[in-house]
C-alpha cells in the first residue's frame, strides 16, 4: 500500500520542528570565564503542532485517495536563566565530580568487560 499524503505531511512537519528545536537550543554551549567559573545558558522552549486532513469523494470520483489537509508548527524560544558552576575540590561540584572520576566511571566500565 502506498504512503498516504498525511503520513507525508507529518514526516515533514515533525523533521522541521526537530531541526528548530535541539539540546543545544535549551542548554547553550558552555562559556568558560578566565577565573574558572563555567557559565552554562538555559532557555524555556514552547511549541505548538497543528495538522488536519479531509477526504470526500464525488460523482466523477467516488472511491478516489482525495485529499485535502495542511499543517503548521510555531516555536518560542526564550532565555531563562544562567547557571554558573565553579568546581573546586572541596566544593559540591568538586566532590561529586571526584566521586564520579574514582567510583562511578570504573564500577561502570567494570560491568562492561
Amino acid at each position: 500500500m502506498s504512503e498516504h499524503p498525511i503520513q507525508g505531511l507529518m514526516d515533514t512537519t515533525l523533521e522541521k520542528i526537530k531541526q528548530m528545536v535541539d539540546v543545544n537550543t535549551i542548554i547553550g554551549n558552555p562559556i568558560v570565564t578566565p577565573d574558572g567559573t563555567t557559565i552554562i545558558p538555559v532557555s524555556k522552549i514552547v511549541y505548538g503542532f497543528a495538522s488536519g486532513g479531509s477526504e470526500f469523494a464525488n460523482k466523477q470520483q467516488p472511491s478516489a485517495n482525495l485529499f485535502g489537509g495542511g499543517g503548521g508548527a510555531g516555536v518560542t524560544i526564550n532565555p531563562v536563566a544562567f547557571t554558573s558552576v565553579k568546581v573546586t575540590p572541596n566544593t559540591f561540584w568538586g566532590q561529586r565530580l571526584e566521586a564520579s572520576r574514582n567510583v562511578t566511571i570504573p564500577l561502570a566500565f567494570s560491568k562492561c568487560e
